[in-house]
């Protein structure tokens, strides 16, 4: 993923990002108290403050991409969160813990939140086209680098229609249709 924005306002920071295989931005909040210092160094070429009534209520810095994000010793914000499972909405954690899942379960349902794993590129994708099938699906996977022949898919694709509840799925083999579903 791309990094492009990174927007600072009372309730947190968010990652404005673009996924590549959509062309789309994606806004991901994340509350000051999930971030962590861990060294990185971030270049900043703009900052827009957005200010109502004589009061700064957001602040908006453009940056570069992350291959322009290094290591260095200096004690920075990061952009990666402390416990990604923490970012889970309860509803979910709730479905989890009221049914006997098979253990991998709750391990992809992390995964989604995740975004540096396949299930979460998997439902991002989903909830950015609304509808896809699952060729597509695959080739668009393939795309990033992860195999279309994965059971890791169909694991996810199970955890978001039966667990999150976010995905219905139509039809069988060819023409298996995924279908965002969450409000």
């Amino acid at each position: 993923m791309k990094l492009s924005e990174l927007i600072f306002n009372k309730n947190g920071m968010s990652i404005r990002t673009e996924l590549p295989i959509i062309g789309e931005m994606l806004t991901e909040p994340m509350p000051y108290d999930k971030l962590s210092y861990d060294g990185f160094n971030i270049t900043v070429t703009s900052i827009e403050p957005l200010i109502e009534d004589g009061v700064l209520v957001e602040l908006k810095f453009k940056v570069s991409n992350t291959s322009s994000i290094k290591p260095t010793n200096n004690e920075l914000i990061s952009l990666k969160s402390r416990n990604i499972s923490e970012r889970i909405p309860q509803k979910i954690v709730m479905r989890l813990e009221e049914h006997n899942w098979p253990d991998h379960y709750a391990r992809f349902t992390r995964q989604l939140y995740n975004p540096s794993t396949a299930p979460y590129l998997i439902r991002m994708i989903i909830k950015e086209r609304g509808s896809i099938n699952d060729t597509d699906l695959r080739d668009l996977l393939e795309k990033q680098g992860y195999s279309k022949t994965s059971g890791g898919i169909a694991a996810s694709i199970n955890v978001l229609e039966n667990v999150t509840q976010e995905v219905k799925v139509e039809g069988k083999a060819k023409n298996k249709r995924y279908i965002w579903v969450d409000k």
